[in-house]
């Protein structure tokens, strides 16, 4: 008798304790950013209180980045979408009017962040993707990540 006490309140509260975990995620803020290294700080920010999906993988240059069907689904269910801005996501337009989210929130990150000057230009042709003006990688300077951050 008091096993099968033991096992039926246990069913009862591993079923409890995954609809609070499922409560708990439905819960979350949806966050999208394009780049890695944003995901990265709005979690860091953010914290269990969100989730974070960042659209480029890190796999591959951002400039040959083409949005994926899953990449409109991740924009339409989200509450913010985060980009640096400086003509590194010039796809984000349009992901966002495919993605049909009227309630969304954009923010570009970059914005009053001045580019980060070259000291070098690279010589190796493969790597030589650049802006004019300076580095776009705003955040690789620490003083224009807390910048973007706040």
């Amino acid at each position: 008798m008091r096993t099968r006490f033991l096992i039926i309140t246990g069913i009862i509260l591993f079923n409890s304790l995954a609809t609070l975990q499922a409560y708990a995620q439905e819960n979350k803020i949806k966050v999208v950013t394009t780049f890695p290294v944003l995901k990265d700080f709005v979690e860091q920010i953010g914290q269990n209180r969100i989730s974070a999906t960042a659209l480029i993988p890190g796999t591959e240059p951002d400039h040959a980045y083409t949005p994926q069907p899953d990449d409109i689904l991740a924009v339409k269910n989200a509450r913010l979408l985060i980009q640096i801005g400086l003509g590194l996501e010039p796809w984000v337009k349009g992901l966002i009017s495919n993605a049909g989210n009227p309630g969304l929130l954009l923010l570009t990150c970059s914005n009053g962040i001045p580019l980060v000057r070259d000291e070098e230009k690279p010589s190796d042709k493969e790597n030589s993707y650049s802006y004019e003006g300076g580095n776009p990688y705003i955040w690789l300077d620490p003083e224009n990540a807390k910048v973007m951050v706040r």
